[in-house]
């Protein structure tokens, strides 16, 4: 028999023990159960159907409207929100969380997955599309892994690209190649133990330590003004040699206080100073050493000894103010003015120029003469020049040589002191040129002239030749 009760009375139920239907008991309901107001149980509310939920009208438990719990919430299976999912709490995971939505993320406010505030993650972070990161970046513990090898050729390649700038705190290492497309600029010490290309500026303002290849295909500018006077002082210090393979040009001095060598061409505009005293005793040896010959376009000054293993050519004058000794030939096509030579070996001049004064000839002397030895002349000897005596008194002069009397009137001849002669070998030959001529020929100081003090010379063109001792006497020849 089916029986239908019907509850008019309509007393809310604030309790388990008020309201129009109470029941002390347990209740069991078979069919559907509809409640037209709020329903509140007490203890635990099982709903023992285990169909699976597929959409918001399917599943154990249906809801229509929302759904709110004020305590913990456990779900055996998967949790599925067709709507928004806002959470004010903490919330915990202890599963795999998957988010099957596939929108992309182009901005904070948009992707499958929004957050609002922060995001904490304990363990790692696996991104399969790029990263794009608005604030500041900072990795606290270990660092920051990118496995992704592709490699950078610009600043928008790379498996690491930074739209800004990038700071960092502590060292920083490359494994390949640094390429800096702007000015670098480095606040204390570079340390490079690998090559370094540079594509543009570096800008350093501190100390920079390379222990390897430096390479920079672009102008290496140094703007540091700091003048250099020694190897470890200047605007560019290095401690070991440096290989250039183009023109070097210094605006300044340049002080070489090692070895120079080089094996190219040399053009300096300005004076060269080499400041090292060491002696040359050949051609290896010295302040400066020349392996091959060497060009002078202008004048060449030498303040010590010239020494010539070699032929000497000189196409115009060579001014010798000191010493000058030749271990071989000494070859000289134009004119040649000289202080002082000293020949150990023989001394020849192929020129065949004939002498017909003092100042003609292939060899022509301003002084005197001087020879140790014997002087073999194959040509005419010309002792000196003709001084004419037309006057009555004539001091005798050390230049003077041949004295020729011009006049028939007596003629009085003065000879030099013989302490003053520079040539103490001197020696005078007085012609009369005119018929009975008389001649007095008077010493100087104490001089003597065959032992008196005068000496007198009568008759018509007669000659007298006269010589010195070299200390006071006069000797006639």
């Amino acid at each position: 028999m089916t029986y239908i009760n019907n509850i008019v009375q309509t007393t809310e139920s604030t309790s388990t023990t008020t309201g129009a239907l109470r029941v002390s008991g347990g209740a069991g309901v078979q069919k559907n159960l509809w409640v037209g107001g709020s329903s509140n149980v007490v203890g635990v509310l099982t709903a023992a159907n285990t169909v699976n939920a597929t959409s918001t009208t399917t599943g154990a438990l249906i809801s229509s409207g929302g759904l709110g719990v004020s305590k913990d919430a456990y779900i055996g299976g998967a949790l599925n929100v067709a709507g928004a999912f806002t959470v004010s709490g903490t919330t915990t995971y202890t599963g795999v969380q998957t988010i099957s939505n596939s929108t992309n993320s182009t901005a904070t406010n948009n992707g499958a997955l929004v957050v609002n505030g922060g995001v904490g993650i304990a363990a790692d972070l696996i991104v399969g599309g790029d990263i794009k990161v608005l604030g500041t970046f900072t990795a606290d513990s270990v660092g920051m892994s990118i496995s992704d090898t592709t490699d950078a050729s610009s600043t928008t390649t790379g498996a690491f690209q930074v739209a800004g700038g990038v700071g960092v705190q502590k060292s920083l290492w490359f494994g390949g190649v640094l390429n800096s497309a702007g000015a670098a600029t480095l606040g204390s010490t570079l340390g490079v133990t690998g090559a370094a290309t540079l594509s543009s500026t570096l800008g350093v303002t501190g100390a920079t330590t390379l222990s390897s290849t430096l390479g920079v295909s672009g102008i290496t500018s140094i703007t540091n003004a700091t003048a250099s006077s020694t190897s470890a002082n200047g605007a560019l210090v290095v401690t070991g040699g440096a290989g250039i393979g183009g023109a070097l040009n210094v605006g300044g001095n340049q002080a070489i206080t090692g070895t120079l060598s080089v094996t190219g061409t040399t053009a300096h505009t300005g004076a060269v100073t080499i400041t090292s005293s060491a002696a040359s005793t050949n051609a290896s040896t010295g302040a400066l050493i020349v392996t091959g010959g060497t060009g002078v376009g202008g004048a060449l000054n030498v303040g010590g000894t010239v020494d010539v293993t070699g032929a000497a050519t000189l196409s115009s004058t060579l001014g010798v103010t000191g010493a000058a000794t030749l271990s071989s030939t000494l070859s000289v096509s134009g004119a040649s003015t000289m202080a002082a030579v000293t020949a150990s070996g023989i001394v020849s001049t192929s020129n065949n120029t004939a002498s017909t004064s003092s100042t003609t000839g292939s060899i022509v002397a301003a002084g005197g003469v001087g020879v140790a030895g014997d002087l073999n002349v194959a040509g005419y000897i010309s002792r000196g020049k003709r001084t004419a005596v037309s006057g009555a008194t004539y001091t005798i002069l050390e230049s003077d040589y041949l004295l020729a009397i011009t006049v028939t009137t007596a003629v009085a001849l003065t000879l030099p002191s013989i302490t003053t002669l520079t040539n103490k070998a001197k020696l005078y030959i007085i012609k009369a040129e005119t018929a009975t001529p008389n001649i007095t020929i008077t010493c100087s100081a104490s001089d003597t002239l065959d032992g008196a003090t005068s000496f007198t010379l009568n008759g018509d063109y007669n000659t007298i030749s006269i010589y010195c001792d070299g200390t006071s006497k006069w000797f006639i020849y």
